[in-house]
């Protein structure tokens, strides 16, 4: 009998399918206290509850050999994909995937992930309605028992062909001395490079702090510039004549020289939209660009949005910016790795550089 499984690919707030598709992989979080199984009093210790350990385990166990996988972004079906044969059909933990977006995923499972296969959903996906429309809510990962979603996976065929690589990336997660020995190594100057460090380590202080705290509304939108990103770029050298805060309804505009007024626009060089913690960012782009086009700030030419914690850093291609979102650096300001699984090719650190006025203003 055909088992079917379904596994989502992140949340409202992010979005990793292409994580899945890249690498022929699937993965679950929290997975920072170990490998689940020597490890479940870990995770209880630390207040993942029963119901995520529960979830986490099956994800490691349950799913077996030609079982299929329905990989899902909201309620929207993106690919089929297949367990593989053994020895690929195994659980296994993996600290490359300590940070995909912000979010510690190391539980993984090899799956042979299929996107021209979802034409087999097509009498109950269309454009305007998804396969699992009709769900209120679903859990990351559970087994699929709808007959109409069985008979429409009856007779799909995968094609024979190796999994594609796991990433070879090092993302190893920088210490403070690390991260200042690379920042100064990129050419920051000493002193800068301090006040970064020390910047960061306020952040992640901070973002622990928050993390535990009952109010689960901070930080707000305000707290994030005051308390981090504006300190932030402070120590990447930007001066507060250059950095006007909600400066026509942007939370932070970026200048090559101090604005002389409400309509300075020729002189803007970047802007900075922050949402609150956990927050989707994908509408922050938006937001930002339409800001852009509306003023205009024809001299515009880069993009930062961020919850606190991640940050987003986009640069204008030409003279239009594009609609599909392709992030040129990417940072997890509370654990900065020196080359991110996601978004492909980024780096924390050179995405900090990146942010420095003089690249921005070139």
């Amino acid at each position: 009998m055909l088992r079917i499984w379904q596994i989502a690919a992140g949340d409202g707030a992010r979005d990793y399918s292409k994580v899945f598709l890249e690498h022929d992989i699937m993965f679950m979080s929290p997975g920072s206290f170990g490998p689940i199984g020597e490890n479940k009093d870990r995770y209880y210790a630390n207040n993942v509850s029963k119901e995520m350990v529960q979830q986490i385990a099956n994800f490691c166990s349950e799913p077996k050999t030609g079982d299929y996988v329905l990989l899902r972004t909201g309620k929207r079906v993106l690919a089929i994909g297949r367990i593989p044969d053994h020895p690929d059909d195994q659980y296994f933990w993996s600290d490359a995937f300590g940070d995909v977006l912000g979010w510690d995923s190391q539980h993984c499972r090899r799956v042979q992930w299929e996107t021209g296969l979802i034409n087999h959903l097509d009498s109950e996906q269309t454009a305007l309605k998804p396969l699992f429309a009709n769900y209120k809510q679903q859990r990351t990962i559970t087994m699929v028992h709808e007959d109409r979603i069985s008979k429409l996976l009856q007779g799909v065929s995968f094609p024979k062909r190796s999994l594609r690589p796991l990433p070879t990336v090092d993302s190893k997660e920088l210490s403070s001395r690390e991260l200042g020995e690379e920042l100064f190594a990129a050419g920051l100057a000493n002193d800068s490079v301090e006040r970064v460090v020390q910047t960061m380590e306020r952040i992640r202080r901070l973002s622990k702090w928050y993390e535990k705290q009952a109010d689960r509304k901070r930080p707000s939108e305000h707290e994030i510039v005051a308390h981090m990103i504006a300190p932030l770029m402070l120590g990447l050298g930007w001066s507060e004549q250059l950095m006007p805060i909600e400066w026509n309804r942007t939370d932070i505009a970026f200048f090559n020289r101090p604005p002389s007024s409400e309509k300075d626009y020729q002189n803007c060089v970047m802007i900075c939209e922050c949402k609150g913690s956990g927050s989707a960012l994908e509408p922050a782009y938006v937001q930002a660009k339409n800001y852009i086009d509306k003023l205009p700030l024809p001299n515009c030419t880069r993009i930062i949005t961020t919850d606190g914690c991640r940050l987003f850093m986009y640069k204008r291609p030409g003279d239009h910016w594009p609609e599909e979102l392709d992030p040129i650096g990417y940072v997890n300001l509370s654990s900065i790795r020196r080359e991110n699984i996601y978004p492909f090719g980024t780096s924390g650190v050179k995405t900090l550089i990146e942010l420095i006025p003089w690249n921005v203003m070139q």
